[in-house]
């Protein structure tokens, strides 16, 4: 993987993005003798200036590994420094130098990691750096086209569903954003109905207003029971409460 460093034979997960030296941050507590879990409850401690959290489609070098699909947390620069202060090592000193004389200039200089030796002259490097930058276009101009082609698809399934007379029930629904890799199933999406104050709380009735932005429609029935009649409801979801619904919760997700 052309983004390994080494420091003192221990590889450094190190990227270059959007401006930024990003490090990943067990790599470098491997670096400074702290445990995993130590790394892990600093970083929480952390704020936005001093981690960020990086998923795959804001990685656009093909030579990066595939990351987690929740994303994964990597230190800025000065996340980095943050963590050197917390170890207790000797040597703590020695991999700031390495991050500020070594790591730094490099990427800094040519817009990502190159893998050099001494042996190879400026020129050498700068044509290696031009032909992974020219690497990372390419993957840029693939994840647009592919972007643009799952969109399209969603915006013909959107389609329809909103020239679609039919009202549909909630667990239905919740199928149909499986379709859209919405991981959602029928009472996590009752819940997320009442989060938005669509649906009443403790019920599953459509709150007025929803009624009259035409999202949904209560369909009623009568049971028969032994001591009389009974009459129930059933929250139907029309073909705009459907889009209405899919779009929020791709939203989200996004």
């Amino acid at each position: 993987m052309n983004n390994l460093m080494i420091f003192e034979n221990k590889p450094v997960e190190v990227l270059g993005l959007n401006g930024q030296v990003l490090f990943n941050p067990y790599d470098c507590g491997e670096c400074l003798d702290l445990e995993k879990s130590s790394v892990r409850n600093y970083l929480s401690e952390m704020n936005e200036r001093q981690s960020v959290l990086l998923k795959n489609s804001d990685v656009l070098n093909k030579d990066f590994r595939k990351l987690n699909n929740r994303g994964e947390k990597f230190l800025t620069e000065s996340g980095v420094y943050k963590l050197i202060f917390k170890s207790k090592k000797k040597e703590a000193e020695k991999f700031q130098d390495w991050v500020t004389d070594v790591v730094l200039p490099q990427i800094r200089k040519t817009g990502g990691y190159i893998p050099v030796n001494e042996e190879m002259s400026e020129a050498e490097i700068m044509a290696k750096a031009l032909l992974i930058s020219q690497k990372t276009i390419e993957k840029k101009d693939e994840l647009l086209k592919a972007k643009t082609k799952e969109l399209e698809e969603k915006n013909r399934f959107l389609n329809q569903i909103s020239a679609s007379s039919n009202s549909i029930l909630v667990r239905d629904v919740a199928h149909l954003a499986t379709k859209q890799n919405i991981k959602i199933g029928e009472k996590r999406l009752w819940n997320k109905l009442r989060e938005w104050g669509l649906i009443q709380k403790g019920s599953t009735k459509p709150m007025q207003r929803a009624l009259e932005q035409g999202l949904f429609e209560k369909s009623e029935f009568v049971i028969q029971r032994s001591h009389g009649v009974e009459t129930k409801f059933t929250t139907r979801v029309t073909g705009k409460g459907q889009v209405y619904i899919i779009e929020r919760l791709l939203k989200e997700s996004a």
